[in-house]
């Protein structure tokens, strides 16, 4: 479950990466990209959230797409996240103290 602590999250495929950082603040989830830390994290143009907010998609026109999920559980939010079938992804979620 996501803490308040943001949580940086990186998805590798093949020599490309993809980069976010969820913060927990409330009731909402923050999602931060190039728009906030345009040097470590990945263009805000890949991202596009669902109207109600729960969920967005990451598509960055070349080879890495995934639709992240935000689930609320009893003890907090949980992420989940879908990536193409046949694909060979790695993933990194950490929380990060210096993200502030």
């Amino acid at each position: 479950a996501l803490s308040n602590i943001p949580t940086r999250v990186i998805v590798d495929y093949g020599k490309m990466s993809a980069g976010f950082i969820l913060h927990h603040v409330g009731n909402h989830v923050e999602v931060f990209t190039s728009e906030n830390l345009p040097a470590c994290l990945s263009n805000k143009a890949n991202f596009q959230i669902s109207p109600e907010g729960t969920e967005f998609r990451y598509d960055n026109k070349h080879e890495i797409n995934f639709d992240v999920y935000l689930q609320e559980l009893s003890n907090g939010i949980q992420i989940a996240i879908d990536f193409p079938p046949g694909g060979s992804f790695g993933i990194s979620a950490y929380r990060c103290t210096t993200c502030n």
